[in-house]
């Protein structure tokens, strides 16, 4: 039994605990009254921007989390909403597949919020703040969280968990795509490859950046360089992935190709068919994400495991909601990825 005395002194089997922080600690603290306090925890788009940020300002001196074991279980929702930049991205189709199917045997449904290319979760989720009164917890996808987007989550009392990037203030799962940059390239040293080249998209994006440092790494380590023209930047899509390896071809034709990403990969099988290059003798072909797409074209890849990542994610968020698990966990996972063979490659010598 938990007991507080009047001086607020809290009391488990006779051992003295931390005080426990109240929405009048948190009044007093940021200057505003408890109403104020309230208003903020419940309907945050009523209240002034710099009011709003001086009480979550508050909450994290006074480290202060409602918990979601306190919410009522008559006003959930029993819905996780996934917030990505870009819903028409075949990796988050894909991650919401894998999400959809772990959350089969739950009460749970899944709510899509496109962000419409918004990359600032904060700027967005406060901007549309509404959405926070209609979800019981929140998935970001690929996006940049700040500070004031957790505190604002938190003080939402909605959790919170961000895939596919890094973040030292909330729980998250990413991939290690360096490392998958790095396998990438010693498994076509391994078939025999010897003049590679290198397709992604934005040069500016992290994903992007890794994976190209890893492949450039394992390269270097064997003695083999890129050249600029080897590297080559197209559209997050299929007809980018044709248009890049079009512009690719204009120069010395490589003996194998990584494509960051299978759907780019898919438009570079589609040119080399066309000019007739036999995959994988005449070149070979790598892909990464391991889509659902790859499997059926025997397309060599690096498998990001978006089911282990989904199982993970609705493990917690389901746990947080229930109660089952007490306290935020501020976690950084980070999973490398595992090469999958397919008939793009040759065989490994």
């Amino acid at each position: 039994t938990i007991l507080l005395d009047s001086g607020r002194e809290c009391r488990y089997n006779g051992i003295i605990m931390a005080p426990r922080i109240t929405v009048g600690d948190i009044a007093d603290r940021a200057g505003v009254s408890t109403a104020t306090v309230s208003r903020v925890l419940n309907v945050p788009e009523r209240v002034r921007g710099s009011t709003r940020d001086g009480v979550y300002a508050a909450m994290r001196e006074l480290n202060y989390v409602p918990p979601a074991a306190r919410r009522d279980p008559r006003t959930l929702t029993r819905i996780i909403a996934i917030f990505a930049i870009n819903l028409r991205l075949d990796s988050v189709t894909e991650f919401v597949r894998a999400v959809e199917f772990e959350l089969r045997d739950t009460t749970f449904n899944i709510l899509l919020v496109n962000m419409h290319g918004n990359h600032d979760f904060g700027d967005f989720i406060i901007d549309n703040s509404h959405i926070v009164k209609k979800i019981d917890g929140a998935v970001v996808f690929s996006a940049d969280v700040s500070d004031r987007a957790v505190e604002f989550m938190r003080g939402a009392d909605v959790p919170m968990v961000l895939v596919q990037a890094r973040s030292s203030h909330v729980h998250s799962i990413s991939n290690n795509n360096f490392v998958g940059g790095q396998d990438a390239a010693e498994h076509l040293l391994a078939c025999g490859y010897r003049r590679v080249a290198f397709v992604g998209w934005k040069p500016v994006d992290d994903h992007v950046a890794d994976r190209l440092s890893g492949f450039w790494s394992a390269l270097r380590r064997a003695g083999r360089l890129l050249g600029e023209s080897e590297i080559v930047y197209g559209r997050l899509d299929a007809q980018g992935g044709y248009d890049a390896t079009c512009a690719l071809l204009a120069g010395p034709r490589p003996e194998a190709v990584f494509y960051a990403s299978d759907v780019m990969a898919v438009g570079g099988l589609r040119r080399f068919q066309e000019c007739a290059c036999a995959v994988p003798d005449d070149i070979g072909v790598m892909g990464f994400d391991d889509l659902s797409i790859a499997a059926s074209l025997g397309l060599t890849t690096m498998r990001q495991f978006f089911s282990s990542k989904a199982h993970m994610i609705v493990d917690y968020l389901v746990g947080r909601i229930s109660g089952a698990i007490r306290e935020e966990r501020v976690e950084e996972i980070q999973i490398s990825p595992r090469l999958v063979v397919r008939r793009t490659t040759r065989s490994a010598t």
